[in-house]
């Protein structure tokens, strides 16, 4: 099909084309791994980039910065349904100066012959349109999965508290969401009744539960933590402190 060669057409140009720093290209290609077949529904967070690269925080933030910039990407923040948390989805997109250089090695191969000089740009139109369309019928279908998953689950009788907690639900849907496409994690009773036991415990403990689930999410993390403690920051917690990481979590 022709929607399957659109990742494939931008890997190659990434090998061929792309930049010569090795980390750079390493962070493209491992981009690409997270792309549909016409490059885009695609929002790992940094700390899941963390564990593919095997990379630093600031290599991977340094790059993709530098990937948007270069227009091998388009970095957009997306807010989440309530507009309560923001996250960075990537485009595959082609810079103008491989595109000029495409078209040149076209234009060579057909020893001057006239070409359509708008053909690749074309395609790069249509794979950021068809990104749009495919982004929003994605996540509105995993998102009504994620939240089917969840009410299959008996809610404890010590959790039901935290249900009277004005955005809770919302927060701890976003949560799941999160943890479906950042460790591709299912709602598993299991996991649920522990992470209600937790979050209960720090509940108990004086905590903001709804601030935590977004601060959780926000960072890029499945374990939780306490608002706003400068001795946790994105990834660490789950090190660092045992004592807010569910056992099954």
């Amino acid at each position: 099909m022709k929607t399957n060669a659109k990742i494939w057409h931008w890997r190659t140009y990434v090998i061929k084309y792309g930049p010569e720093n090795a980390t750079y290209k390493h962070i493209l290609l491992t981009l690409s791994c997270y792309m549909n077949e016409v490059g885009g529904s695609c929002f790992p967070s940094i700390t899941e980039l963390q564990k593919t690269t095997s990379l630093t925080r600031p290599t991977i933030v340094k790059y993709l910065k530098k990937a948007s910039s270069d227009g091998w990407i388009v970095t957009q923040k997306k807010k989440s349904k309530n507009n309560e948390f923001e996250r960075n989805t990537y485009t595959a997109d082609i810079p103008d100066r491989v595109v000029k250089e495409i078209n040149y090695v076209v234009k060579d191969v057909n020893r001057g012959s006239k070409t359509d000089s708008k053909g690749v740009v074309k395609e790069v139109n249509s794979i950021s349109s068809i990104n749009n369309s495919t982004n929003n019928s994605t996540e509105a279908r995993e998102r009504k999965n994620v939240s089917k998953s969840l009410k299959g689950i008996p809610i404890p009788a010590q959790a039901k508290p935290l249900f009277d907690v004005s955005g809770f639900k919302s927060a701890f849907l976003d949560y799941w969401i999160h943890r479906k496409q950042n460790y591709n994690h299912w709602p598993k009773e299991i996991n649920v009744v522990e992470c209600y036991r937790e979050l209960m415990k720090m509940k108990n403990e004086g905590q903001d539960v709804v601030k935590v689930l977004r601060q959780t999410i926000r960072d890029g993390n499945k374990a939780f933590y306490p608002v706003n403690d400068k001795n946790f920051s994105s990834g660490k917690n789950e090190i660092e402190d045992k004592r807010f990481i569910p056992k099954y979590i």
